[in-house]
């Protein structure tokens, strides 16, 4: 795989059900741009391996839906929220029957809000990133 505009894209469109729109491009972009600099550099490396290709892609979308969340832009082409964080149901009852969808873990109790920013904290985590970057850090000779 490569880490190229279209990967983000599709892997925004599809992971993280983000419709990507004309204006996201130079952003997108920037953010490939910037990523690859940083990584070729701490690494001391001309490429970057393919192993690590995934966890790149994560990281630049967490950036990029971080960046659009703190802007306010998380909206599509026509003005609309693209994810609604007030629609989640937590119960559903029928007759005697009711379901909870009360989540377990370190999410219980965090509104669908809370969570969202929770993965987004988890996939931009600079230290872990550092740390797997680490792996494929090569000595730089003077």
């Amino acid at each position: 795989m490569k880490l190229d505009y279209e990967s983000v894209k599709n892997h925004l469109e599809y992971i993280y059900n983000y419709p990507v729109k004309e204006s996201d491009t130079y952003l997108i972009r920037h953010l490939i741009h910037w990523l690859t600099d940083y990584i070729l550099t701490y690494c001391n490396r001309r490429d970057i391996p393919e192993r690590l290709v995934h966890s790149v892609l994560d990281y630049i979308c967490g950036r990029f839906l971080y960046f659009k969340k703190s802007q306010g832009d998380l909206v599509d082409e026509n003005g609309d929220p693209i994810y609604d964080f007030d629609s989640a149901e937590s119960s559903i009852q029928l007759g005697n029957a009711q379901v909870n969808f009360q989540s377990s873990g370190s999410t219980a109790g965090l509104s669908a809000e809370a969570q969202y920013d929770a993965l987004l904290a988890d996939i931009t985590n600079s230290t872990e990133f550092k740390h797997l970057l680490n792996h494929y850090r090569k000595i730089k000779w003077k």
